[in-house]
């Protein structure tokens, strides 16, 4: 099924717009959006109960919305509940996630993404990176460290936008591709 980019976008600055812009607050709801996200990708029951012709639509909002007293979500967003539910967009609400977390990074001046090494880095070396990369984007970051030994050397930053490869293996890719157009 297709994601209308357009729609999604839209509601994912409307959320932004009626939300307070403080970090927790959007964190809160980028959050909850996530597990939209999840409960309709991958729990058959909860999809069934959001798509079931049977139950209203007004059942439906009240379910969502106790869900966003439950997990301290502002109240802000309950409008949004009721348009993804009269609208039936549920199915896009992935999209929307992405694009309200882009749109909150830019508000809050910060980068989320990944930041990936070929071993186990040291805290100073993170660190050190995360600290010349903020100087030269002017922005803070907040990545996620993982580890992929596939680089083989090396890192990989990705946050929206861009990719820093510094890896073994793509240097290697490169030289290999080079070495076939000769």
């Amino acid at each position: 099924m297709k994601v209308n980019k357009e729609l999604a976008r839209k509601l994912a600055k409307k959320i932004v717009s009626s939300v307070p812009k403080d970090k927790e607050s959007l964190s809160a709801v980028s959050d909850f959006l996530g597990l939209l996200g999840v409960l309709y990708r991958k729990e058959p029951k909860f999809r069934d109960f959001v798509l079931s012709p049977f139950i209203s639509n007004e059942q439906k909002k009240a379910f969502i919305k106790s869900l966003i007293q439950k997990g301290n979500i502002p109240k802000e967003i309950e409008f949004f509940v009721d348009e993804l539910i009269d609208l039936n967009l549920l199915r896009i609400v992935g999209e929307i996630k992405r694009l309200f977390d882009y749109e909150s990074e830019k508000i809050l001046s910060i980068y989320k993404g990944k930041l990936i090494f070929a071993k186990e880095p040291t805290k100073e070396l993170v660190d050190e990176i995360i600290q010349r990369v903020e100087k030269v984007l002017n922005r803070k970051i907040e990545p996620e460290i993982s580890v992929n030994d596939a680089l083989i050397g090396g890192f990989e930053l990705r946050l929206s936008g861009l990719v820093l490869d510094t890896s073994v293996r793509t240097v290697l890719q490169n030289l290999s591709n080079k070495v076939k157009s000769l």
